[in-house]
């Protein structure tokens, strides 16, 4: 018997780091990867609940007609445990929303899809996301014609444009000082001034390097192109990829933040923003994501391990204090 509990242990015990391995392939957009690893998990803990929605969450990303079909089997195995399990309603819609729009299409598929989303919103009333599928849902159920695919983001086909020297580099709101003097200085806001000397910083760390490995830094860009051509040419340069993101106002991710934005997107920003931006220059920008139309969608797509860089980025940003606290307290109601 004693040998028996050890065995099952072990076996907890790998079929859980399996599931952090398919957490860490999605975070780097390895799809097909993170299966592999949520069906071993699946292998050694068959009543892994989690590991079994984390594996429907990457098969919606590989998005063809077959891992649809294999997103909604795993939100069903879910939801037979859990029938009250939003992401797993929402990620069965979502696959059925998706393959309704294809020739042929049951109209099965889309009732159930409605039904799923009208769940969600029973269990959860303000979830955007799931108001805008409906929306989708119950426009494509009355057009006679199929609706069109979301919007995806195009392919980079030349090299990010350089930024203008004479332009003057601005984030958006002032938050408070990283290290406040001060009872005072931390109730004090920083002035514009102070905002572009933390952007200079952080430009600073990119471009000081040799000049084989220095980065262009692109200026935020004014549409979702000229986005997808920076951010790919900065893809894998955390100092760059830190400096790009922290010129950004609130209207420049309203531009570029879409529901059909890349998750590789999102977690190259948290890493960038957890490894080499300032504390309240990350905060700052969880805040503006969190204030885009699309979030409440994407955000119900993030992998754990995206979560726990989140996590740790409002921590780094709980121990400044001051001002910045209430951005803090927002994010964390927004991604917590």
């Amino acid at each position: 018997a004693e040998a028996a509990a050890e065995a099952a242990a072990e076996a907890l015990a790998a079929a859980n780091a399996a599931k952090a391995e398919g957490n860490t392939f999605v975070g780097k957009g390895e799809y097909q990867a993170a299966v592999g690893a949520y069906t071993r998990a699946l292998e050694l803990n068959p009543t892994l609940i989690s590991a079994q929605n984390n594996r429907s969450q990457a098969y919606l990303k590989l998005g063809t007609p077959d891992a649809l079909g294999l997103a909604m089997a795993d939100a069903d195995a879910v939801l037979a445990v859990e029938p009250d399990n939003t992401k797993a309603l929402y990620r069965r819609a979502y696959a059925a929303l998706e393959l309704s729009k294809r020739p042929a299409a049951e109209a099965q598929l889309l009732e159930g899809c409605i039904r799923d989303l009208e769940r969600v919103l029973a269990l959860t009333p303000t979830n955007k996301a799931a108001q805008k599928s409906l929306a989708a849902a119950r426009s494509l159920k009355s057009s006679p014609v199929k609706a069109k695919k979301r919007e995806t983001l195009e392919p980079a086909s030349t090299p990010p444009a350089p930024a203008s020297a004479a332009s003057p580099l601005q984030v958006g709101v002032p938050v408070s000082p990283a290290t406040p003097a001060s009872a005072s200085a931390a109730k004090k806001r920083e002035s514009a001034a102070e905002v572009n000397e933390r952007v200079r910083v952080a430009m600073k760390k990119a471009l000081d390097r040799s000049p084989s490995q220095r980065a262009v830094i692109p200026p935020p860009p004014n549409t979702l192109y000229e986005f997808e051509r920076s951010w790919r040419g900065l893809k894998g340069d955390l100092d760059a990829t830190a400096a790009y993101f922290t010129q950004f106002k609130l209207k420049h991710f309203k531009r570029v933040i879409r529901d059909s934005t890349d998750l590789e997107v999102f977690s190259s920003i948290f890493d960038a923003a957890r490894e080499k931006m300032e504390p309240a220059a990350a905060v700052t920008a969880l805040g503006y994501i969190a204030k885009t139309e699309a979030f409440g969608m994407v955000k119900m797509m993030f992998s754990p391990a995206d979560v726990d860089k989140v996590r740790e980025i409002i921590a780094r940003g709980e121990a400044v204090g001051g001002d910045l606290q209430k951005t803090v307290k927002k994010c964390k109601a927004a991604y917590l």
